[in-house]
């Protein structure tokens, strides 16, 4: 008779009774080693010792493995597919993630880093919904709050592909896990919001606060090199108290993430975001104060109104007037003539448009 008393991450236990020998196994987590006692002073045959070393070892495989890889004991993670957003809620290493697709998948906790940097690996499978059948990965990297990777996956009927997928660690569902601080850069005056489904719109900043003009407040939590993190509160509309982070991976004067929204305590929902930025150029004219103008001394004044020593100071004969190089369609006052060069032509102010030379 085989009784397994305990299993557990961190130790294993079977007591076997056979053929009038009862014998407890034990198998510990940190030194990773396997202790046969006898419960009876009495020697245990070979055979028998064998066969518990290969049946513990079959029992305890599921159990080192998942000690072994890195898994926090739940982790609450806000992701964005192109196709789409949801939220995945791990307790454990298993959970259900819903698509607005239709897509149903079941999502296994491989590889998480506890760290702020590390590799992330979660392997999906769909038993249901829209792509039933569909098996993939996703790998990716952790940059403190922010996880940035590739989802390669395959189903019946559709070719195997290749997927961008970004992702934000959450706390709650309204805010960031902490993360070692960075340095704040230029912050511009404005930039262009863009939601999935809902448009764009021109935000104005100063410094970490600003508005969208008569909708919402901003507050600016994060501006770096490689992360743009900003809430939001909502002052009217048809959303009025709602709050929402909106969190963007940087690259260049772009970045592109995820709002995550909560609203009425309840009711929260994920979107794609992205931000065009203006150009650095741009920003740094902006925050450098403008130098006003070196004040034009009288002498200077003098030389620039006064006439050049190369105008002429006679006006021209009627003989040079009638010359063939000046061509008009009417007759014009001294120097409204139009000088042909070759076969151009050029033209005659007249009434606010352009009359053509003949």
């Amino acid at each position: 008779m085989i009784r397994q008393v305990y299993n557990n991450p961190y130790h294993f236990r079977v007591e076997l009774k056979t053929g009038g020998r009862q014998v407890r196994i034990d198998r510990g987590q940190q030194t990773n080693a396997l202790h046969v006692y006898p419960t009876q002073p009495r020697i245990i045959h070979h055979g028998i010792k064998l066969f518990l070393l290969a049946f513990i070892f079959v029992l305890a495989a599921p159990i080192a493995s998942w000690s072994q890889s890195s898994h926090p004991g739940s982790l609450l993670i806000a992701m964005f597919l192109p196709d789409g957003c949801t939220r995945w809620e791990f307790h454990g290493r298993q959970t259900t993630a819903n698509w607005p697709n239709g897509s149903i998948g079941d999502l296994t906790l491989d590889q998480f880093p506890q760290t702020e940097t590390g590799k992330v690996v979660i392997k999906r499978s769909d038993p249901s919904g829209k792509f039933s059948g569909l098996n993939g990965t996703f790998t990716g990297t952790r940059k403190g709050p922010v996880i940035e990777g590739l989802l390669q996956w395959s189903a019946r009927g559709h070719p195997e592909r290749t997927n961008l997928w970004t992702a934000v660690i959450l706390s709650d569902p309204i805010h960031m896990v902490a993360a070692a601080a960075e340095t704040f850069k230029s912050i511009p005056p404005s930039i262009t919001s863009c939601e999935d489904g809902h448009g764009c719109s021109l935000w104005t900043l100063n410094g970490k606060d600003g508005s969208i003009p008569g909708l919402a407040t901003l507050s600016v939590e994060r501006f770096d090199d490689s992360l743009i993190a900003i809430r939001r509160h909502e002052l009217s509309g048809a959303l009025p108290g709602l709050e929402a982070l909106y969190v963007g991976i940087r690259k260049g004067d772009r970045a592109d993430g995820l709002a995550i929204w909560k609203w009425r305590g309840d009711q929260v929902g994920e979107l794609g975001w992205h931000v065009s930025l203006p150009s650095s150029n741009v920003v740094a004219e902006t925050a450098q104060p403008s130098t006003p103008p070196a004040p034009i001394t009288l002498e200077k004044l003098v030389d620039v109104v006064k006439p050049g020593e190369t105008l002429k100071e006679e006006l021209p004969t009627p003989a040079e007037l009638l010359d063939s190089r000046l061509v008009t369609r009417k007759t014009l006052g001294p120097y409204q003539g139009c000088p042909v060069h070759g076969a151009g032509t050029c033209g005659a102010v007249s009434r606010g448009s352009f009359d053509r030379a003949v």
